[in-house]
């Protein structure tokens, strides 16, 4: 079950480009992390739920001048950011160890409707992305097939999860976790 604290490497990659770029940043969370159950919240937040309440916030940010934006998903976040960058809502997205990405009819509206670079940073040990998606992706948007602009990074011994509830006494998963912030920050700044 996660808690507050496990799930703060969204927060440090908003803040960090803050100062520099000017930004803004927002990162929703859960509002009850003591009776949260993730097979509970899954049957209430798929796609025909999550969508509108994207396009809701980008639709008053825009509104409020927001004219840019780049987006991070973690986990169940990364189908989201592979969807709206279909949709072209974003300017640029990454994702962490992402989940629930149909493969390969995800990535094919990808590369038929999208002008959002995506950097994917994935992992070694991984149910949701394994190695075979990790290939596919590489096949279907890597070596320049996909315009906009693509990259996966790979971190051996690392587990699904590191982006946001690494075991930080790892050292494999301390270092997923730093690079991948790392090169979160860089993606954003050169696409930006």
């Amino acid at each position: 079950m996660p808690t507050p604290g496990q799930c703060q490497s969204d927060k440090r990659t908003a803040e960090s480009t803050k100062p520099r770029s000017q930004t803004r940043k927002y990162a929703p969370e859960p509002d009850n992390w003591e009776n949260f159950s993730l097979a509970e919240w899954l049957k209430d937040h798929g796609p025909e739920k999550v969508l509108p309440i994207i396009e809701n916030v980008i639709k008053h940010l825009t509104e409020k001048g927001v004219n840019k934006f780049a987006a991070v998903g973690y986990c169940f976040g990364g189908k989201y950011i592979v969807v709206t960058s279909q949709k072209n809502w974003i300017h640029v997205g990454s994702t962490c160890h992402p989940s629930l990405i149909q493969i390969p009819e995800d990535f094919t509206k990808l590369i038929e409707a999208s002008k959002v670079p995506l950097l994917i940073n994935s992992c070694e040990t991984d149910q949701q992305f394994p190695a075979e998606y990790q290939k596919k992706a590489d096949e279907m948007l890597g070596d320049g097939k996909y315009k906009p602009g693509y990259k996966r990074n790979y971190y051996a011994g690392a587990t699904h999860g590191f982006g946001c509830r690494a075991d930080l006494t790892n050292p494999a998963e301390k270092e997923a976790f730093d690079k991948s912030y790392v090169e979160i920050v860089k993606w954003f700044k050169d696409y930006l």
